[in-house]
């Protein structure tokens, strides 16, 4: 489907969406959400009073699908899920999308531990639950869904599905580990989270819920950070996966110069720069550098397209807030000792990085990926071959998520891969830089930013290897895909009145 702003093509009427949005307010907001945030906030207090010392040495070197989340996980998903279902309720959001924000709001707020929560004696994790679940529940609009997608997309992620399989049926055969094969395959298996957001999401008011979970959950999960700095003293990092977080703020930033959101103070963006210092990852810091470039270079207010200062001043309130949270923790002990051992390392790192294990053992980690891909570029080596290398036994991946699909899948599984992201954003982006001045266009800026410190992130991380990140990964895609498609329609739909009006 063109982009263009003067073509239309007819959306089935099972997907039709109406072109309304505004500020953050209305039917989003009631008595329900009151309940959600006083709950959430006392679980995720409480968890990270009670939290243990985490040695992160520990946390890496287990074996495949045994991970035991914290109790805190449970608890959370336990009182969210009947809370979601009455905010839902009341703001008259099917059960199917309930269950899609209740499962969006704790993927963000507790990410590997709520990932692992499952039925107890089995590999049944609540990732794959929900996922199987909302397929089900949707099965009737998958093929109205895959129509509205487009060919390209459709082909491409068929492609990479169909690698997958190969992968799998490789590894079996070759008698690898299942538990790895099945681990593996989380690589291919969590894009169906693509069809579940754009089938979920079908208006603005859908998105703007999304929105608004997601950061609810950046908030939680930096809330619960900052409990367990203060009762744990010595950490590296107080948050496992914050990419979310960063994610959060840029958007948060993003909605309220161009007016989709309200203004609510300094307390949010606050609590989520607490979130991105207590994370503590220099892949983070690079993933947010990034997307903030690609803010300076589109433009941070759509509607003003050579609006300097506004550009100039997103970057100062970005430095003035963290400047003003730095003050703050540097006028406790622990604080102090956190923030200038952080620094050492980040400037050790940047300095001299033959000297510093975490960008030493990447380095190593990158070679072994690349060495392997080289022994078979085609199709890879299959799924559920142990990554180990030199003096590392304990499999923990290339941390590089696209050099993960390379070598395990081959030319034949990133090409599609690659070639999805790309049809993604070139269709994301020539549709923000057409539809400037509509202010829905707004929330698929907030998305492509996002999307893009995910994507780089996963140069350092996981992505699409892990059901906590993977899962949030591809239902961004499907969620841009549907945005697209909505701004596509209703610029179509105007044009179409325009030329009735005149003939």
């Amino acid at each position: 489907m063109s982009t263009s702003s003067t073509s239309w093509t007819p959306t089935p009427p099972s997907l039709a969406v109406p072109p309304h949005s505004r500020a953050m307010g209305g039917s989003s907001l009631n008595w329900w959400l009151l309940l959600i945030c006083l709950v959430g906030l006392i679980i995720v207090l409480a968890d990270g009073f009670t939290r243990p010392s985490m040695i992160e040495a520990e946390e890496t070197a287990i074996e495949p699908l045994t991970y035991e989340p914290y109790s805190g996980a449970y608890v959370f998903a336990f009182f969210m899920l009947p809370l979601t279902l009455g905010y839902s309720a009341s703001a008259g959001v099917s059960r199917k999308e309930a269950l899609f924000l209740w499962f969006i709001l704790c993927t963000v707020a507790y990410a590997k531990d709520f990932s692992y929560v499952g039925i107890p004696g089995s590999k049944l994790f609540v990732t794959d639950m929900v996922m199987v679940s909302l397929l089900v529940w949707q099965r009737k609009s998958v093929r109205d869904g895959l129509r509205s997608l487009g060919t390209l997309p459709v082909l491409a992620l068929s492609a990479f599905v169909l690698s997958g399989v190969l992968s799998v049926a490789r590894g079996f055969l070759a008698g690898e580990e299942k538990a790895l094969v099945f681990r593996d395959s989380a690589i291919f298996v969590y894009s169906s989270f693509l069809l579940l957001g754009f089938l979920l999401i079908t208006s603005w008011e859908g998105v703007r819920r999304v929105f608004l979970f997601v950061t609810l959950g950046a908030v939680f999960c930096s809330l619960n950070a900052a409990a367990w700095f203060l009762m744990q003293q010595g950490q590296r990092r107080y948050m496992g996966y914050g990419i979310y977080v960063v994610t959060a703020l840029l958007g948060l930033l993003l909605g309220r110069a161009n007016g989709i959101m309200k203004r609510s103070g300094l307390f949010l963006p606050a609590v989520l720069t607490i979130g991105i210092l207590l994370f503590n990852s220099r892949a983070a810091y690079a993933a947010m550098a990034g997307a903030i470039a690609v803010i300076l270079l589109v433009g941070v207010q759509l509607q003003k397209k050579h609006a300097i200062m506004a550009r100039l001043k997103l970057v100062f309130k970005l430095m003035a807030m963290l400047c003003l949270v730095l003050a703050i923790v540097l006028q406790t002990r622990i604080g102090s000792t956190f923030v200038e051992r952080s620094l050492e390392e980040v400037t050790a790192a940047a300095l001299d990085p033959s000297q510093d294990p975490t960008s030493q053992f990447r380095f190593m980690a990158w070679a072994e990926a690349i060495t392997r891909f080289s022994q078979n570029p085609v199709v890879g080596e299959g799924y559920g071959v142990p990554f180990t290398f030199d003096i590392y036994d304990d499999d923990p991946r290339p941390h590089d998520t696209y050099l993960t699909i390379l070598y395990k899948m081959g030319i034949v599984g990133f090409s599609p891969f690659l070639l999805l992201l790309a049809t993604f954003f070139f269709r994301g982006w020539r549709t923000v830089l057409a539809n400037r001045n509509r202010q829905e266009t707004v929330w698929l800026y907030v998305l492509l930013v996002g999307l893009v410190a995910q994507c780089l992130n996963g140069l350092f991380n996981y992505v699409v290897e892990s059901p906590y990140m993977a899962s949030m990964f591809w239902i961004s895609i499907g969620m841009g895909f549907r945005m697209v498609l909505m701004l596509q329609s209703s610029a179509g739909l105007a044009v179409r009145s325009t030329q009735e009006l005149a003939a």
